[in-house]
């Protein structure tokens, strides 16, 4: 993604395009970014149904809001070990965050 950004930099300032031409960038960033936008929908949504199934499960909000609260810590620590092992953000990453997400129960 900061290829593109910096390869679109460039290209704006050191390009004129004649009247009728034009730039698009496609492949796999074209993929990325429709899926970013997919999934700025899906994610709140997702986020929301195991709430609710945490809440059945469970049957108190408080027991609810701690697991739930207790997700960013552990997103957190996946952030970590993608910038450290060095992987850029790809819709299967973003899955794997959500079934973090999905696993998350009650400690005990």
């Amino acid at each position: 993604m900061r290829y593109v950004a910096d390869a679109q930099q460039a290209v704006r300032q050191q390009v004129q395009f004649k009247p009728g031409y034009y730039v698009a960038w496609s492949g796999q960033f074209e993929y990325m970014e429709r899926a970013k936008a997919r999934l700025i929908i899906v994610v709140p949504f997702t986020l929301l149904i195991i709430f609710v199934l945490l809440y059945l499960n469970f049957r108190r909000l408080t027991e609810t809001f701690i697991v739930m609260l207790a997700l960013p810590f552990a997103l957190v620590g996946g952030v970590w070990l993608m910038a450290g092992l060095g992987y850029n953000l790809s819709v299967a990453v973003a899955v794997g965050f959500i079934a973090l997400a999905g696993v998350a129960r009650k400690p005990g």
